[in-house]
């Protein structure tokens, strides 16, 4: 039976486009090649072996695909995977995350909106009667200036690392 798949962090993608991920919930490293492997079937199937390689994200991306996310990670964002998301490409830098969706065979465009992470996961930015939150599950953390600053920071760099290159 296959475990569902923790907190995957600090992936690396090197220049064959190999992806090489530290699943926290086991302690593996899996190798991941997006090419070569099918989508997961289901929401916990993200950490399953096919052949020699894990399925960790459930999209095909294609060798343009990984040239951005390279481009990504070499301006200091990391290429993870939030639980629940297995069909999006996460990003993040920083204490901020977004969600990418493949568009064509050769872009990403944002899924949602940037978001400030809370507990290591994506949040939303709520108004109370106490103040503005940015919150996910029952953790709460106060969308400060300087929190709602480095948001607005990550979300304009993100953008601007995903414009085509001429």
């Amino acid at each position: 039976m296959v475990q569902p798949p923790g907190r995957v962090s600090r992936p690396t993608i090197t220049r064959n486009a190999d992806i090489e991920v530290r699943d926290l919930s086991c302690g593996r490293t899996l190798d991941v090649k997006p090419e070569c492997v099918p989508p997961a079937a289901g929401p916990f199937d993200c950490c399953r072996p096919v052949g020699n390689w894990y399925s960790v994200f459930a999209v095909e991306l294609t060798s343009q695909q990984l040239g951005i996310l390279n481009r990504l990670r070499q301006r200091g964002f990391e290429v993870v995977a939030f639980p629940m998301y297995e069909s999006y490409v996460g990003v993040r830098k920083g204490n901020c995350g977004a969600l990418l969706s493949p568009a064509g065979p050769d872009a990403f465009t944002l899924y949602g909106e940037p978001s400030y992470l809370v507990a290591g996961g994506l949040s939303a930015r709520i108004i109370q009667s106490d103040g503005h939150w940015f919150v996910r599950k029952k953790d709460k953390l106060a969308a400060s200036p300087e929190r709602t600053a480095e948001l607005d920071s990550f979300a304009a760099e993100l953008v601007d690392a995903l414009l085509p290159v001429a």
